[in-house]
């Protein structure tokens, strides 16, 4: 197993930025007060997904390069990115009682996702160039945001969500999954031996826990628990968009490829 660690946390830090910026942005609609220490976590997140990228970075020159080019996945990625800083300050400093400001904020938290997922769907292999990758990305940030915003507390209504969001994010991982497995080499980015049983196996079945089996398991079964679980729904989400963003990343045209497509 061979992690492209720099790659694995700018993707994290992103989309945790992108997550805690929604949920506060739903919660905001919701005229609910804000929980202006995760509006500041995903300013901070942000700023470490940009210190990632510039610590990778060996010359300025490659930096104004990314930025040079908006409409590649990479330069829309950081683009995006750097707004949800000024973002996340207009959201702490508003006062007005209008929903513009967060209708504007949840559209660029999603934009940002979206422009995150762009760096993965590689146009030259079809099992990438997908929108299940937007997909799976894009579904396990609004489960977190849902989380983030406390939204578990309105549990019929946010049972409901949850489920449909998990479900669905359940069928764009097997489709994505399925079609890995019809493609021809070298089409198809890894071999799916390597996901059940092989070197992968266990960082395969540990994000599938982490994303999907015991979110599903919390939600299906939290009216059973007397205790406060915020904390645990909090590791919850940070584990399963890590194990992702590890997972992702794994994959071997993204190994080889970032250095020279994504950074040059």
């Amino acid at each position: 197993m061979l992690t492209k660690w720099n790659m694995t946390f700018f993707l994290f830090f992103g989309l945790i930025g992108a997550a805690l910026l929604l949920g506060n942005a739903l919660r905001s609609l919701q005229s609910e007060k804000l929980n202006r220490i995760f509006v500041f976590a995903a300013a901070v997140a942000s700023v470490i997904c940009l210190t990632v990228l510039a610590l990778t970075i060996s010359s300025p020159l490659k930096l104004l390069n990314i930025l040079g080019h908006p409409s590649s996945g990479l330069s829309s990625a950081v683009i995006t990115d750097i707004l949800l800083i000024p973002a996340a300050f207009v959201l702490l400093r508003k006062t007005e009682k209008g929903k513009t400001a967060e209708i504007l904020i949840a559209a660029v938290s999603v934009v940002c996702i979206y422009c995150f997922s762009r760096v993965y769907m590689v146009v030259t292999r079809p099992a990438l160039n997908s929108v299940t990758v937007f997909a799976m990305l894009f579904l396990q940030c609004l489960l977190a945001a849902l989380f983030f915003s406390e939204q578990y507390k309105r549990e019929k209504l946010f049972r409901t969500i949850y489920l449909a969001a998990i479900s669905a994010y359940g069928v764009v991982s097997a489709v994505f999954l399925f079609r890995i497995g019809f493609l021809a080499v070298p089409d198809r980015v890894l071999q799916l031996q390597r996901l059940f049983q092989g070197d992968l196996a266990f960082l395969f079945w540990f994000t599938a826990a982490a994303t999907f089996f015991v979110p599903a398991g919390f939600i299906l079964f939290s009216g059973f628990l007397r205790t406060d679980y915020k904390r645990f729904v909090i590791i919850s989400c940070l584990t399963g968009l890590f194990a992702l963003s590890m997972l992702i990343n794994q994959m071997p045209v993204v190994s080889r490829g970032v250095d020279g497509r994504f950074f040059y």
